[in-house]
């Protein structure tokens, strides 16, 4: 059955999306991932399920990190000595492909009908708190899981790209653990594709973690990528106060994940964030999805305090129309969370929400190039 979903979209089908609209050149996705992650957060410790690696290949690079660093591990005994024993458990069991090639995306959040709402997809089910509409899509999630470890890579990126005529992206890395291999294996799986820039990511509890970042911003990382419920750190904590103090060094503008599909839940609600955006408003701050079911006190920081942007991915369009009336559409960036959501649902939504040309080239490309031209690259050997 087909279904106008907007102005600028139409399903034709469970995961069959027609875009109508022209995007404008030059456009940047500022929101897109290489790999899959998960992770448990569990009563010993983090247990990360996932890792660019196989299991082996990830526990040689977990001792070796443990012996480039053992002195710092062992310099304040016994706190570090039981980090190096939980550290076990950062050993992913699971690799995610980070190359490719591999089978097509499959959108795990719109390729699949809602419960009970088969004329829409799968996100519109996540919007409500009702278990009969929320249970189903996590089991849809889970049963895509195992194909997922291998699609979320450098091929399918580049064609999403291509087939969308998307100039650039930014890949954001997460670190999940204190001896993180993705943002690691990110870069080098991004090195030589100049129309892929790397955000870089570093845990609080590795044991040199100023080190990590002057590393990565030689690498060429433009931004940091920041996800407190996967990195199980709180914004308002002063593990990641720590960050930011690096991040606002080196010049580098911060990506947030912000909400989940229902309100006040978890570790990245929008609110535990004002403490910092106050605290550094030198430090630009870009809040993902406008805070999906946290809207409204996503909307609320960005009016607030200059130095916080809009991210767009996850969010409807109407959402979207109200953040540009209330703040303009000067700090509002273009992103689709690429392979979460189907790439012209997102993309529609923007084209839904503005109208003049004008604001769109600032949405689809300016705002994040000009936070970016901020950024100045580390000539340092």
């Amino acid at each position: 059955m087909i279904q106008k979903m907007g102005k600028h979209l139409t399903m034709n089908g469970p995961g069959q999306f027609s875009l109508h609209g022209d995007i404008p050149e030059n456009t940047i996705d500022a929101h897109v991932h290489l790999g899959v992650y998960a992770t448990l957060n569990l009563f010993f410790g983090q247990l990360s399920l996932t890792g660019p690696g196989t299991f082996l290949e990830n526990l040689r690079e977990h001792i070796q990190d443990i012996l480039l660093h053992r002195s710092q591990l062992l310099s304040d005994f016994p706190k570090n000595f039981m980090a190096i024993i939980k550290g076990i458990f950062d050993v992913a069991p699971l690799k995610t492909d980070l190359i490719g090639p591999g089978p097509e995306p499959v959108y795990l959040l719109t390729d699949f009908p809602a419960f009970f709402q088969y004329d829409h997809p799968a996100y519109v089910g996540l919007t409500t708190r009702s278990p009969f509409t929320i249970i189903p899509q996590v089991l849809s999630i889970l049963k895509a899981f195992p194909k997922g470890l291998e699609q979320a890579n450098r091929t399918n990126l580049s064609n999403y790209l291509k087939t969308f005529n998307i100039s650039r992206a930014a890949v954001l890395p997460i670190a999940v653990s204190r001896f993180d291999l993705f943002t690691q294996a990110t870069f080098e799986a991004c090195l030589g594709f100049d129309q892929l820039s790397v955000f870089c990511s570093v845990h609080p509890e590795h044991p040199d973690v100023s080190g990590q970042f002057e590393y990565f911003r030689k690498m060429g990382a433009c931004g940091f990528k920041f996800h407190p419920d996967f990195q199980n750190i709180p914004p308002d904590s002063d593990n990641a106060h720590l960050l930011f103090e690096h991040c606002l060094e080196h010049q580098l503008v911060v990506q947030c994940h912000v909400g989940w599909p229902v309100k006040h839940v978890g570790l990245s609600q929008a609110l535990a964030y004002e403490k910092a955006i106050q605290q550094f408003p030198q430090l630009n701050f870009i809040l993902c999805h406008m805070g999906l079911a946290d809207f409204e006190d996503t909307l609320y920081l960005a009016e607030t305090y200059e130095n916080v942007y809009l991210e767009t991915s996850g969010q409807t369009s109407d959402n979207i129309i109200k953040a540009a009336h209330k703040m303009g559409a000067d700090r509002i960036i273009f992103g689709t969370d690429w392979p979460i959501y189907h790439p012209a649902v997102p993309i529609s939504c923007v084209l839904d929400a503005f109208s003049s040309s004008s604001d769109l080239e600032k949405v689809f490309s300016k705002n994040f190039t000009h936070l970016l031209n901020h950024v100045q690259p580390n000539t340092d050997n």
